[in-house]
């Protein structure tokens, strides 16, 4: 991540952009990919004020309908 006052990468930059890219390179990609659904799953709870189990709820009924139509056409 660049500094926005100077646009320049700082030292402190370049250790942070380094250990994040060495982290995510380390972990299996199923395990980022559950983190990231649940991520996600958090977000939408916290903005709609829905319980997660409501947001899941939510995503696969959409999920199924979407599936359902795309058979349809």
């Amino acid at each position: 991540m660049k500094r926005k006052t100077t646009g320049e990468w700082s030292n402190q930059d370049r250790l942070e952009n380094f250990f994040n890219n060495r982290e995510s390179e380390l972990e299996p990609l199923h395990i980022r990919l559950e983190r990231i659904q649940l991520e996600i799953v958090q977000d939408l709870s916290n903005n709609y004020g829905l319980s997660k189990a409501e947001v899941i709820r939510k995503l696969v009924r959409e999920g199924m309908k979407q599936v359902l139509s795309d058979k349809n056409v």
